[in-house]
């Protein structure tokens, strides 16, 4: 999920694999500020604050324990607006998927 505050936003990931995230980035696009993704175990949440941020789109990396790595771009953040999003990971089969869910 993300809380759009005054000057911020908190996001909110969510790992629903079978596999552990070792690590990982999140940055939206035009702040050019990456925020470290630490050890996400199966089933957990993390949330990750940026400050002042510009419009702009996700950008996303994760590594996980069978050495399996994402990479996503998309969904959307607008300056001054408020978001309540999440970043989902979710698996089928052997592939990870990344899902944004924009209310």
């Amino acid at each position: 999920m993300i809380y759009v505050y005054k000057d911020g936003a908190t996001i909110q990931i969510k790992n629903n694999t079978s596999e552990v995230l070792i690590g990982g980035e999140l940055e939206i696009s035009t702040q050019g500020i990456k925020k470290e993704i630490g050890q996400l175990e199966i089933g957990g949440t993390t949330k990750l604050h940026f400050r002042n941020f510009t419009d702009g789109e996700y950008l996303f990396f994760g590594k996980f324990e069978s050495g399996k790595t994402v990479r996503y771009s998309g969904g959307y953040v607008t300056h001054g607006m408020s978001f309540d999003d999440e970043i989902n990971l979710s698996q089928e089969g052997d592939l990870i998927k990344i899902s944004i869910f924009q209310h």
